[in-house]
């Protein structure tokens, strides 16, 4: 039986994002071995399945983290005198967004689908 490692999931996390040893964004990786781990409770997993679970919670970390920064816009003045926003690189936050996805998405049958599924309602 193998277990997840949090010291793996910060690794990969630091690798996805391209940070260097930080612990400045150590609390993002603890929400996402918490939330692996849950969904993860009761199971006993292969070390295969234990290294995909690590990936796919530093894919999370890392996508709170693109999420975090992208909410931390910069304001410039141009020439004229006019304030606009420099937005962050949406393709970042789609590459997150689907790498996150994929991984949790391989993870099916191992660990608990808690996401919410929306259903047409007719009436």
């Amino acid at each position: 039986m193998a277990s997840i490692v949090k010291a793996d999931i910060k690794a990969l996390f630091l690798r996805m994002t391209g940070l260097g040893t930080t612990t400045a964004y150590d609390g993002l990786v603890d929400m996402a071995y918490a939330k692996i781990c849950s969904l993860a409770e009761g199971r006993e997993l292969t070390s295969d399945e234990a290294d995909g679970c690590e990936y796919a919670a530093a894919a999370d970390a890392a996508y709170a983290y693109i999420l975090e920064n992208a909410s931390k816009d910069e304001l410039v003045m141009t020439e004229q005198g006019a304030v606009r926003r420099i937005s962050s690189d949406t393709e970042r936050i789609v590459d997150a967004k689907l790498r996150r996805d994929t991984a949790f998405s391989q993870l099916a049958g191992v660990i608990r689908d808690e996401g919410f599924i929306f259903r047409a309602i007719k009436g």
